[in-house]
């Protein structure tokens, strides 16, 4: 069966759930991991953004969350990055602080 991007939606958004609800267990990351080469082979980049936001958050992996924050553009999806990661939201602000100020320079 051809997975399309509405199929893709659905199981990213079951996975997610399963891990708020019982945690990043190793079953859950390689269901993530699978939705997330899927969503590359589709070029879906907004999936795998969210896909490795979503993983960033819940290990706790402030690594990823920081190439998250290099890794794009759009200023909305780094204050949501930081607000929604509360263990390092200081860490995360102050790394954000800098690459707005180099930008403006």
């Amino acid at each position: 069966m051809r997975t399309t991007v509405a199929m893709l939606f659905i199981k990213k958004w079951r996975i997610f759930l399963n891990i708020q609800k019982e945690g990043f267990l190793e079953p859950h990351a390689k269901k993530l991991k699978e939705i997330r080469l899927k969503a590359v082979e589709l070029e879906h980049w907004e999936t795998v953004r969210d896909c490795d936001r979503f993983e960033a958050i819940h290990k706790k992996d402030k690594k990823l969350m920081i190439h998250l924050l290099f890794g794009t553009a759009h200023e909305k999806f780094s204050d949501f990055i930081c607000n929604e990661s509360q263990t390092h939201v200081s860490q995360l602000n102050e790394i954000l602080k800098k690459m707005k100020q180099n930008k403006n320079t």
